[in-house]
């Protein structure tokens, strides 16, 4: 399922553990993220003024947040017979 997250629950899932950060882990593992330059750049503004979070690291989130890796879950589905 695809699924996009608000800038909001984002800078929370990040600031502290509770339903946001276990919403943004379950979406990350099981479903596919959807985000938006603009979204991204908000988050980034916002974990530098809210969370103070250091330049280096709001930089390293931006292309893991792109970037999902395959699911240990997902089906793979055989190519047909031949």
């Amino acid at each position: 399922m695809r699924v996009f997250l608000d800038t909001n629950v984002l800078v929370s899932a990040f600031a502290a553990r509770g339903l946001c950060s276990d919403l943004f882990e379950l979406v990350l593992l099981d479903h596919e993220l959807i985000l938006s330059a603009s979204v991204l750049r908000e988050l980034s503004k916002a974990l530098q003024q809210k969370v103070k979070l250091p330049r280096e690291t709001r930089l390293q989130l931006s292309p893991s947040l792109l970037t999902k890796p395959p699911r240990s879950s997902q089906r793979q589905i055989p190519p047909p017979r031949t």
